[in-house]
């Protein structure tokens, strides 16, 4: 039978996670509960119905400021905020909240991750966004869902997953990208709303709303579903949309094996003011349609 436990401090979450069951949900009070690490082969990991922690109490969060699963599987995350602040050192591709090693089944729902801007790195980087808001590989079952991402150079990267729902998120102020896939198979993508980012101008960056990439892979991203989102630039400055160049392919380094596969990409709205509304390299099976690409002012 499923119980309901409640903690209000980070030993206690520990506590609660050791030794919760099959289905139990732990309701956590607000406050800083730091970093939460959930190794393989401690607590947390072959849950055979999801474990939840969520908020006691939606209006005053529970705050984690790090995140890193190891081989857990079964586990989901409601109405909890992961808070990121940028330390001195903290890198641009810094992951302070990621999944992998073979986890399965994790969900985050309505939650929030809220990132920081760099200071004291350089001029192309200090007052933008920097870190990666969710960072997923080596993963099968994952999903992000009514969810809010802001203020990161990336909002939410996957690489090497299976299983992936993205749906009725608010993804904003971002540096460089909103969502950012390669090697991934299994991927529905559903009205989101991605806007308003803030870009540098003098870091290189080709800010991406959405993007799929296959440089250094060896499995291509398949059966993906790009539908319902809006995609607006808003007050934010010009990036390029939906964006699938397939490098490993048109650069010649891969043939038909290393092809998107099985891509649908309908009824989505997308106001900017960049090239490459939509674009898509090779691919095996595509479908586009029912589209407005409009320009923004």
């Amino acid at each position: 039978m499923a119980n309901t436990i409640t903690v209000s401090n980070a030993a206690q979450l520990s506590a609660a996670l050791s030794s919760a069951g099959s289905g139990d949900t732990i309701l956590l009070a607000g406050g800083d509960y730091g970093r939460l690490y959930m190794p393989a082969n401690g607590f947390g990991s072959g849950f055979s119905a999801p474990v939840t922690i969520a908020a006691a109490d939606p209006g005053n969060p529970p705050e984690f400021s790090g995140l890193d699963l190891r081989g857990v599987s079964n586990l989901t995350f409601r109405e909890v905020t992961f808070d990121y602040t940028f330390q001195t050192g903290d890198p641009l591709f810094f992951r302070p909240f990621q999944v992998g090693y073979g986890s399965a089944n994790v969900a985050f729902t309505g939650v929030t991750f809220d990132g920081d801007t760099a200071k004291g790195v350089s001029t192309s980087a200090d007052g933008f966004g920097t870190g990666s808001g969710l960072s997923v590989t080596d993963t099968t079952g994952i999903r992000i869902e009514n969810s809010e991402l802001s203020g990161f150079w990336r909002g939410a990267v996957f690489s090497n997953v299976n299983n992936v729902t993205v749906i009725g998120n608010e993804i904003y102020s971002m540096r460089s990208e909103g969502l950012n896939f390669s090697a991934a198979q299994g991927v529905v993508i559903e009205n989101n709303r991605i806007r308003d980012f803030e870009t540098s101008p003098t870091s290189g960056d080709h800010p991406d709303m959405i993007q799929f990439w296959t440089n250094g892979t060896t499995r291509p991203s398949t059966d993906i579903v790009i539908r319902g989102n809006t995609l607006d630039i808003g007050a934010g400055d010009a990036t390029q949309s939906i964006f699938m160049r397939n490098d490993q392919v048109d650069r010649g380094l891969a043939g038909t094996e290393m092809f998107y596969q099985r891509v649908t990409i309908e009824d989505n709205v997308i106001v900017n003011s960049q090239r490459n509304g939509i674009v898509v390299g090779e691919t095996a099976g595509l479908t586009i349609r029912s589209n407005s690409v409009l320009r923004s002012d």
